[in-house]
């Protein structure tokens, strides 16, 4: 509990550079996800 009180509490920016601190240690930055959407409406059904 006083745990998550401490990180309630916390300046933004201090929450936003842990964030990036966990995030820069968890990813390898020389890789790149690549995600593509895929549209519903574009006729592909046979229908």
């Amino acid at each position: 509990k006083e745990e998550i009180k401490s990180v309630y509490d916390s300046p933004l920016l201090d929450l936003l550079f842990h964030g990036a601190q966990v995030h820069r240690h968890a990813q390898n930055f020389r890789e790149v996800q690549q995600c593509t959407l895929l549209s519903i409406k574009t006729g592909g059904c046979s229908e």
